[in-house]
């Protein structure tokens, strides 16, 4: 139950950053539209090993096959990320370096967890799971973080407006 709980979660939190992602890009091409079916692709074949971890809860294969699933689609869209924002290619020319590395550190962070994981899965499978955890206290800390960082950019332009 908390493991549906925790994929459904990274599930949630995959969505929100494919949104965020395609709200800033402003142009698009086939490439890009090949890179998001691949992505779709890999969020097709969640279920799938998300019924084989399911079924097999102790076997340290599925473990590893799930970790790499999730590892895989996360670094999915940090690869339509990185093609869109390289030389500003698809996104606002306006949009400055910190932000452009602010998305691409956010898209890899989940994956990176899922990939050290896999290390862990090796000596302990049954600890991997408090490990993927982390992905829900990174999404807290990164919305906590955004929603700071929005109220003291607001307070900023209201001491510029004075």
């Amino acid at each position: 139950m908390i493991a549906e709980s925790a994929t459904g979660d990274y599930g949630n939190q995959r969505r929100t950053s494919h949104h965020r992602i395609f709200m800033v890009i402003r142009r698009h091409n086939m490439p890009l539209i090949w890179l998001n079916f691949a992505f779709l692709l890999c969020i097709e074949l969640q279920p799938i090993i998300n019924s084989l971890r399911a079924t097999y809860p102790t076997s340290q294969t599925t473990a590893i096959l799930y970790a790499s699933g999730q590892a895989f689609t996360g670094l999915m869209l940090l690869v339509i990320w990185w093609y869109a924002a390289k030389g500003h290619r698809l996104i606002d020319k306006s949009m400055d370096r910190f932000e452009i590395v602010s998305f691409a550190l956010r898209a890899l962070l989940v994956p990176m967890i899922f990939i050290l994981s896999i290390a862990i899965i090796l000596f302990r499978n049954d600890f991997a799971f408090y490990f993927w955890l982390l992905v829900i206290v990174l999404e807290v800390a990164d919305l906590v973080y955004r929603r700071v960082r929005r109220r003291l950019h607001k307070a900023i332009q209201a001491e510029a407006d004075m």
